[in-house]
């Protein structure tokens, strides 16, 4: 039988994620969003066990924390996870518009410079008032 295409068939690749939600960090502080929050927590803590494999008790206790945590503790960690977990990052990034792109990366560096050092460094900086910092940097950034 004859070829009738001139042209190999190409298969397109998927993007990583078809939805985009513009301020994602925004959107993702307001309680109506606990379960997507709770969703990248979960990978984040499982990407994190993957990639430090001695670091299965404190990732256990992670996760048990985030399961009966209140939204605002939760972000907080999300916010902590953030800085370190790249899988989380990349995720975060693709979820969020292209137009905030420049947005995004100046409050990842804002996360890792500033507010995740005085997070661990200044007792008077509870979980709140930290993620209540992460959300007003994004805001500004």
């Amino acid at each position: 039988m004859p070829n009738t295409c001139p042209t190999p068939f190409k298969v397109r690749a998927r993007p990583a994620h078809s939805v985009k939600v513009h301020n994602v960090i925004l959107c993702l502080s307001h309680e109506s969003y606990s379960g997507i929050l709770a969703g990248l927590v979960t990978e984040a803590l499982a990407s994190i066990d993957h990639s430090f494999p001695g670091l299965q008790s404190e990732v256990q206790g992670l996760r048990d924390f985030a399961a009966a945590a209140p939204h605002s503790a939760l972000l907080a960690v999300f916010f902590l996870l953030l800085n370190v977990d790249p899988v989380l990052k990349n995720k975060v990034i693709a979820l969020d518009s292209e137009a905030n792109l420049g947005k995004l990366t100046r409050f990842l560096q804002d996360l890792r410079k500033l507010l995740a050092v005085r997070f661990f460094t200044d007792e008077t900086c509870t979980p709140a008032v930290f993620q209540d910092a992460c959300v007003d940097c994004y805001l500004v950034s």
